[in-house]
């Protein structure tokens, strides 16, 4: 059966947007809170989404703390992948939590932005902004433990510490009370990927993308993962479609990095040297020490497969070491 979806703007009766579910019939009774709370999410991106859109200008100084937060999201969606972006963002992020000291949402989009300070500023004190993000996580889901989103964020917290087994619990916790969330298997699939358990990433990668989240980021994600768990198998021709739609959705310098090594290994100098091109982009100073210096995992297995199989085609590909 298929669930057709539309969103309409009453003023105007303009379609503002539309969906469609694939549900089995036989599995309608069983599936239909599911059915309910995954059309929940698309209506919640979907109007999110319109209120950043409108937060276009600079928010008064007697502004609301989640006029501050929406005015953050716009800001940060016209540099999306830059550390100006990020950055910029933060200062309104901050902005709202003077105003709302409690207020989750703020406190997720600065960790957020934290996240991506990391992997975009090669000169990042990343010790730093792991201690802030274990912080600002704690406080979320200590401010509401019934937030899904606070455990998805504590999360990739603990796994950013190499706290494996704390972090699969937080993100447990954050099934429980959200299990139709497609972020939340995408960041425990991430998490498997780095403990060294490749078979159980790529089920959970299967599974956020049955969950067919309209938002592009959180779609490019988990094909990033797919991408980075074949590429550590040897598995170069899928991972390069993993890789390349993954990128095509979020245009993210880590894809485009494992793409030089896949086509590399596949002969494919042409497009290996166009995406090294991207990489450099986003990442100027990248080398293997650069990539190391992100400490993304102490797993044996992961840190491995990073050199047998990423770091050997990188270097083939003029990747330098420092």
């Amino acid at each position: 059966m298929l669930i057709d979806v539309q969103l309409i703007e009453a003023p105007t009766a303009a379609q503002v947007w539309s969906d469609r579910i694939e549900v089995e019939t036989k599995r309608l009774s069983e599936e239909q809170n599911n059915v309910v709370a995954r059309l929940t999410h698309r209506i919640d991106e979907v109007l999110f989404g319109a209120a950043v859109r409108h937060a276009d200008k600079s928010p008064a100084p007697n502004a609301s703390a989640i006029e501050f937060v929406l005015h953050a999201h716009n800001f940060w969606a016209r540099n999306p992948t830059s550390v100006r972006g990020a950055e910029g963002a933060m200062k309104f992020f901050d902005q709202a939590l003077q105003r709302d000291p409690n207020l989750v949402s703020a406190m997720i989009g600065k960790f957020t932005a934290l996240y991506y300070v990391i992997f975009l500023d090669p000169q990042a004190d990343h010790d730093r902004i792991v201690k802030e993000m274990d912080q600002l996580s704690l406080r979320a889901a200590t401010v509401d433990e019934r937030d899904p989103s606070a455990w998805y964020v504590r999360a990739i917290a603990l796994a950013f510490q190499w706290r494996w087994q704390a972090a699969v619990d937080a993100s447990a916790q954050a099934e429980r009370l959200d299990p139709t969330d497609s972020t939340i298997f995408s960041q425990r699939a991430e998490t498997m990927l780095l403990m060294g358990r490749p078979t159980d990433a790529l089920a959970l990668v299967d599974k956020a993308l049955s969950l067919e989240t309209a938002n592009t980021v959180a779609t490019a994600w988990p094909l990033h993962t797919r991408c980075r768990t074949y590429v550590g198998l040897g598995r170069y021709d899928e991972a390069i479609a993993a890789c390349e739609k993954s990128a095509f959705l979020h245009d993210w310098w880590m894809p485009h990095l494992y793409l030089v090594a896949a086509y590399t290994h596949q002969g494919e100098t042409t497009k290996a040297n166009a995406e090294k091109t991207k990489v450099l982009q986003q990442r100027p100073a990248i080398s293997f020490s650069d990539f190391n210096a992100l400490r993304l995992s102490d797993n044996p297995t992961f840190v491995q497969q990073i050199d047998d199989k990423l770091f050997v085609e990188l270097r083939k590909a003029g990747i330098p070491e420092r």
